[in-house]
């Protein structure tokens, strides 16, 4: 199948990422406040998508206490006036 040339080209409007950069950054600048081990479990389960045993393997500590600094993490982040919109689908009824 051949192309057919026009002279007009599709319009497509400029995409405003302001907003979703906006976003990205507060999230990193509220995971970076975190303690360093809830930092490590923060990214280990949500950005690399490790199970919280493999998790737990990877920080050489139990799964229990992988879901104790993910509790305290996902809390602290919640109350995080930055990033605490992000939640706020969670706890609508």
């Amino acid at each position: 199948m051949a192309e057919i040339a026009t002279g007009d080209l599709p319009h497509r409007p400029a995409v405003d990422e302001t907003d979703a950069l906006v976003l990205r950054t507060s999230v990193l600048a509220a995971v970076r406040g975190l303690p360093p081990r809830q930092r490590a479990v923060i990214a280990l389960r949500y950005l690399a998508d490790l199970t919280e045993a493999q998790t737990a393997a990877a920080m050489r500590c139990s799964t229990g206490t992988v879901k104790g600094y993910s509790a305290r993490a996902l809390a602290a982040l919640r109350v995080d006036p930055a990033v605490a919109e992000l939640f706020a689908e969670e706890t609508k009824p």
